[in-house]
C-alpha cells in the first residue's frame, strides 16, 4: 500500500525509554510513537486520546517544514532537539499501526488545552506555538502533506473485512437455518472440520468464499460476513506484539494482517477446546503459545 511519508527526525533517546524498540505498556496520552506497517516506518505521531483498539494522534515532524501558529513545539529532557506537532492534522488510527514507543512529551491537561487552542481558545500555560507565517502558501502545502500522511495511517488496520477476511455473520446463519454441513457443501471445503470452524466463527472467510456463500443464498455480501471484534482482536493489535508479528510476516513473505489472522484463528480453535478461554491471562498465554509455535516452524 502506497503511503505518504513526512520528514522524520533522528530522535536520540535514553536506554530506559527506548526499550530496544518495544513498548513496555499500553499507549498513553502524551506518548511519542513511531508509526509503521509491514516493517516500514512512516513517521512520528503524538497520542492525544486512547480508545478501544484505536488512538487519536497528531502528526509530529522536525522543523524542516514551514510552520504556523497552529503548530506546537514539543520539548522534553530526553529529546536532543524540539519537534513540531500538527494538531490540525488529527486522525484516528489502529493500535496495529503503532510501531515503537519513544517516550512521553506532553501531559494530558496540555493535550486538552491544545485541542481547544486550535479551535479558537487560549494557548495553555507551558505550551509554545510557532509564529504565524508571513505567507500562508508554503505552510498550507506542508499542512496538506501532513494531513495526507495522517489520512493514510487511518487506512491500516488488522482483521478487518476490508482487507479480504471476515467472519460468517451469526444473523445470516440463523436467518437461513444453516448448519456446518451446508457451508461444507457450498464451499467444498477439504474437510468437515474446516466448514465447522467457519460456521462457528473459529476461522476467517476470504472474499471469494464470502461471495460464494452470498451468491448461493442470493444475499448481499455485507450481510454474510463481518469483521472480527472482541478481546482477542484488541490483544493482537497491542504494540507489545508488533515486532514479533512484523518479523514473522517478513520471514514468511506475508503481511502483518496475515499473521494476526493466522494467530486469531489458531487461538480461537484453542479456546474452543479449553474451558478457561474467558480469562485475559489465559488469552495472553494462548497468543504467546501460538506465536512461539509460528516462530519455531520457520
Amino acid at each position: 500500500m502506497a503511503h505518504t511519508h513526512i520528514p522524520t527526525p533522528q530522535v536520540t533517546v535514553s536506554d530506559d525509554l527506548w526499550k530496544d524498540g518495544l513498548s513496555d505498556a499500553a499507549p498513553r496520552v502524551g506518548d511519542l510513537f513511531v508509526v509503521g506497517y509491514d516493517g516500514e516506518d512512516y513517521g512520528l505521531v503524538l497520542i492525544v486520546a486512547v480508545r478501544d483498539g484505536h488512538v487519536v494522534i497528531w502528526p509530529v515532524t522536525d522543523e524542516s517544514l514551514p510552520t504556523s501558529d497552529t503548530c506546537i513545539r514539543l520539548e522534553a529532557d530526553w529529546l536532543d532537539r524540539p519537534l513540531v506537532c500538527w494538531p490540525e492534522a488529527e486522525a484516528g488510527i489502529s493500535f496495529a499501526t503503532l510501531a515503537r514507543r519513544l517516550g512521553p512529551v506532553l501531559e494530558d491537561r496540555a493535550a486538552i488545552g491544545i485541542y481547544h487552542y486550535v479551535r479558537g481558545g487560549d494557548l495553555p500555560d507551558g505550551v509554545s506555538a510557532y509564529e504565524e507565517p508571513e505567507t500562508d502558501t508554503e505552510f498550507q502545502d506542508a499542512l496538506a502533506m501532513v494531513c495526507k500522511f495522517a489520512a493514510d495511517l487511518s487506512d491500516h488496520d488488522s482483521l478487518d473485512s476490508g482487507s479480504g477476511l471476515g467472519l460468517l455473520r451469526e444473523a445470516f446463519r440463523d436467518k437461513w437455518g444453516l448448519k456446518a454441513a451446508d457451508i461444507h457443501h457450498v464451499l467444498h471445503t477439504p474437510a468437515p472440520k474446516i466448514a465447522a470452524d467457519i460456521f462457528y466463527g473459529r476461522c476467517l472467510l476470504n472474499l471469494e468464499e464470502a461471495r460464494t456463500i452470498a451468491s448461493h443464498w442470493n444475499a448481499p455480501l455485507d450481510l454474510v460476513w463481518t469483521e472480527p471484534t472482541g478481546a482477542l482482536v484488541f490483544a493482537l493489535k497491542q504494540p507489545t506484539l508488533k515486532n514479533r508479528i512484523v518479523s514473522l510476516a517478513a520471514k514468511t513473505a506475508t503481511s502483518e494482517n496475515d499473521i494476526r489472522c493466522k494467530v486469531w484463528s489458531e487461538v480461537q480453535q484453542m479456546a474452543a477446546r479449553q474451558s478457561d478461554s474467558g480469562s485475559s491471562q489465559a488469552l495472553d498465554s494462548k497468543i504467546q503459545h501460538v506465536i512461539e509455535q509460528l516462530e519455531a516452524s520457520i
